[in-house]
């Protein structure tokens, strides 16, 4: 009998550590692999990145709705969206029934699957406990996952002990290494003329790639945040500067926004990208000079 395997995920970002894990266990002959997407894979504001899912050859087997378009970036809307992504989990748990559930990271729409699946009694293997993220609200959903998960793949051997000191049974926390190191050695980098073209922009170490995400827990307006961020951007008129989208957190329409709006002025050598997906991430990695901004997506 096939052991179901539903990995969760919501963000660009999360999928593109994920993926690689997910082709491995879909190799597999005693693991039926399940998909259940949610958040921003399904919104168009976010680029619809659902269909880079089912463009790698994988299938959907459960899209929980959870952000409105329309919505607010407001604490309140992000509560609500919360609740539409337990309703809607707690529905597609009960069809699809797995085994286990995947889950990586600190996001809010992983701390509401998880905790769905922890009523359902459903063992969670979480993935990149025991670290810290600062000024944001992300480490207490991290750590409450992983006070809900049965089994803890960590990035370094100072997250494991980290875990442990949470009291998590030693044998069930694993140091495995961190996966965005994994991938960034063995994703093939596209050509540079291949991205430039995907682009639409000249990418080298005269290149600057982007992305800021709201601080949620900084008292420091987010608009004002984002603000000196560009206000840096400007010393360096002489470089390319690629921006990606911030994730769907409390106030990141600001941040969408002032980056349009900063792009707009600036064609001759800003780009905007909602998502870059893994590949061209990974291969905007290689080529360009720096990356800026707050993301841990280039950094371990």
């Amino acid at each position: 009998m096939k052991r179901k395997v539903c990995i969760a995920t919501g963000t660009r970002a999360e999928w593109g550590l994920l993926s690689g894990i997910a082709r491995e266990l879909a190799s597999r002959d005693d693991i039926e692999l399940q998909l259940l997407v949610t958040n921003m894979h399904l919104s168009d504001r976010y680029g619809h990145t659902v269909d880079e899912i089912i463009a790698d050859g994988f299938t959907v087997d459960t899209e929980v709705p959870m952000l409105n378009d329309n919505d607010d970036d407001s604490a309140a809307a992000t509560v609500r969206s919360m609740s539409r992504c337990m309703a809607g989990t707690a529905d597609a748990l009960s069809r699809l029934s797995p085994d286990l559930l995947v889950v990586l990271g600190d996001r809010y729409e992983m701390l509401t699957v998880a905790s769905a699946a922890l009523i359902f009694r459903i063992p969670i293997v979480h993935i990149a406990g025991g670290e810290i993220s600062e000024g944001a609200y992300d480490d207490s959903i991290r750590h409450a996952i992983t006070k809900m998960a049965s089994l803890h793949l960590t990035a370094t051997e100072e997250n494991r002990n980290r875990v442990i000191q949470m009291g998590e049974e030693p044998q069930r926390v694993i140091n495995t290494g961190a996966i965005g190191v994994y991938n960034i050695i063995h994703e093939p980098v596209m050509s540079r003329e291949e991205l430039e073209e995907s682009i639409g922009m000249t990418v080298d170490r005269n290149t600057l790639l982007v992305t800021y995400h709201p601080a949620t827990l900084d008292p420091t307006p987010v608009n004002q945040q984002c603000a000196a961020l560009l206000e840096a951007l400007d010393r360096f008129p002489d470089n390319n500067v690629i921006i990606t989208y911030p994730n769907s957190d409390t106030a990141g329409q600001v941040i969408i926004d002032m980056i349009e709006r900063y792009a707009a002025t600036r064609q001759h050598r800003v780009k905007v990208v909602p998502s870059l997906g893994k590949r061209r991430y990974l291969s905007a990695l290689h080529y360009a000079g720096a990356v800026v901004g707050n993301s841990s997506s280039g950094i371990v």
